[in-house]
């Protein structure tokens, strides 16, 4: 009697803790999911994210903007294209470093070697990683 009474807490404490181990994974389990989800959705909403796709965006764009003041020139009588000097601090560096980056990419993939010669000089101050 006394061993089937022991037999029977052991079984029960083993069940219990099965029980207890599995509620707890599944908890923790249904937990780590929505985490997860939150820690992205985050990202998403960072100021500092949402500041270098900008900045990236509007590189190109300014690319682009100096590209079409070479086709112009092209086009046009007077060929006398001033020399461009970008200025960048902070978040607008990765504004010119992305221009620089779009240019280079033009000018690779073009095998137009006018797009190189537009940025004379580009200065960087306290710009970021």
């Amino acid at each position: 009697m006394v061993e089937t009474n022991v037999w029977v807490q052991a079984r029960d404490r083993a069940a219990r803790s099965v029980l207890d181990e599995i509620l707890r994974r599944s908890a923790l389990g249904a937990a780590a999911l929505p985490l997860a989800v939150l820690d992205r959705a985050a990202a998403l909403d960072d100021p500092w994210a949402i500041a270098i796709a900008r900045a990236k965006k509007a590189g190109t764009r300014l690319a682009e903007h100096l590209l079409q003041s070479l086709k112009e020139e092209t086009t046009s009588e007077d060929t006398t294209m001033h020399p461009i000097t970008l200025v960048g601090y902070s978040i607008g560096a990765r504004v010119v470093m992305h221009c620089l980056e779009a240019l280079d990419n033009y000018a690779t993939e073009n095998r137009d070697s006018r797009a190189l010669g537009l940025v004379e000089n580009a200065v960087f101050f306290r710009c970021s990683t």
